[in-house]
């Protein structure tokens, strides 16, 4: 409590004990006596407590568990259930500055897409190596035996061509750039040139 609360509450304090002690005291005298508010002291009078923990939900007792079920929930990795309102974990984390929770931060999405990209490049692996020993496209599944035509059209056959094994490095081969060829239009004069070449 501030330094000016407590003054206040003490002056309330010895406010209420005058009106008890004399007979027919007067409020509005007491209030400007004590330099307090009317309203104030009238409330006190009439059993009105003091503000103190007033604007709080939950008791202590309940503070204690809810803090417990917070660290369990953050063990097991689970986030916390929405009910009691929609910032409330952080504001409870804001009353309880001693025990600071390391919030879960999502994977990225470089991350996410790691392991789909190794499992395609095993199973490329594993279809031409069935192919290079049966040479058979029956075996392989619709979506397999696609992406393995493909390749396969392609020119690719190796299997260091399709999907480049892990020991290789991440390293990128580098692009071969290739021109495509300009068209232009040809006079027939030009063409006579052409034809004499």
């Amino acid at each position: 409590m501030a330094k000016f609360c407590i003054e206040r509450e003490a002056r309330l304090g010895n406010a209420v004990k005058a009106y008890q002690e004399h007979d027919k005291a007067k409020v509005a005298a007491l209030a400007m006596e004590f330099d307090i508010p009317y309203h104030l002291l009238r409330g006190r009078i009439l059993g009105t407590g003091p503000p103190t923990g007033s604007g709080k939900v939950l008791s202590p007792a309940q503070e204690d568990e809810l803090d417990q079920w917070m660290v369990s929930l953050e063990t097991a990795f689970t986030p916390a259930t929405p009910g009691v309102g929609r910032n409330w974990p952080y504001r409870f984390i804001a009353r309880r500055p001693s025990q600071r929770p390391d919030l879960q931060r999502p994977l990225s999405t470089p991350n996410n897409s790691a392991p789909n990209r190794e499992q395609v490049k095993k199973k490329l692996r594993r279809a031409i190596e069935l192919l290079e020993v049966a040479d058979d496209l029956d075996k392989l599944s619709p979506r397999l035996r696609k992406r393995v035509t493909g390749a396969i059209t392609a020119g690719l056959t190796q299997v260091e061509e399709v999907a480049p094994s892990d020991d290789q490095g991440r390293e990128m081969p580098s692009r071969k750039w290739t021109r495509n060829p300009v068209s232009r239009r040809v006079s027939a004069a030009d063409t006579e040139e052409l034809d004499e070449d």
